[in-house]
């Protein structure tokens, strides 16, 4: 029956049958849309992600649709998915899509982006600095998220020679050097080792 409609004499309210036996598309939600990873060395590296949908009994599918191949979902099939980055991957992207499929057939979609990028830590601080009035360096990885597990390893230069005590653990200048051009080196290294990463400063 197509387009049937009741009509109480009375009330003279029309009512639509067909419309009434419409069943919606699921609308889908991520726990998140966008992974931002950064590559490791040694062992690769999961990021969950949950779905829900706003009806029940529905079907859920996980596909890459765009992207590196080598990043995948370790479990397409379920409302939480694991995304597997390899070890050594970086500098690319991946788009997956996540269907629910409810049980009159309608399919709703959502999709997440994986972004991975290298190791990187940057020094900030002064290029010049005054006898007797040492600078303080700082160094940031990106792959630091103020959880205590990442180290940073300091160590000065002059003409290529490493000046003992030259500088502290935590980028304190040595107050005791002589005029002339140095270099100053960090290296951040995550506790587990999976990420490290090198940078330089010239003053």
């Amino acid at each position: 029956m197509t387009d049937a409609i009741w009509e109480n004499r009375n009330s003279r309210i029309k009512f639509d049958y067909s419309k009434s036996q419409e069943v919606a598309e699921p609308k889908v939600t991520l726990s998140r849309t966008t992974i931002d990873a950064i590559a490791t060395e040694g062992s690769g590296y999961l990021y969950s992600v949950s779905a829900s949908a706003n009806q029940e009994n529905v079907a859920y599918q996980c596909e890459r649709v765009s992207g590196n191949d080598k990043i995948t979902a370790k479990t397409p099939n379920v409302a939480k998915m694991d995304i597997v980055i390899p070890v050594g991957l970086t500098n690319t992207e991946a788009n997956f899509r996540l269907t629910a499929t409810n049980e009159a057939g309608k399919t709703g979609e959502a999709f997440v982006k994986i972004t991975v990028s290298a190791p990187q830590v940057v020094i900030t601080g002064n290029d010049q600095m005054q006898i007797g009035k040492p600078i303080t360096l700082a160094a940031k990885a990106n792959f630091d998220s103020n959880q205590g597990n990442v180290q940073y390893l300091w160590s000065l230069t002059h003409n290529g020679t490493t000046i003992p005590e030259g500088i502290s653990y935590n980028g304190l200048i040595s107050d005791k050097l002589n005029a002339g051009n140095y270099v100053a080196h960090v290296t951040a290294q995550q506790d587990s080792g999976h990420r490290r990463a090198q940078s330089s400063h010239r003053f």
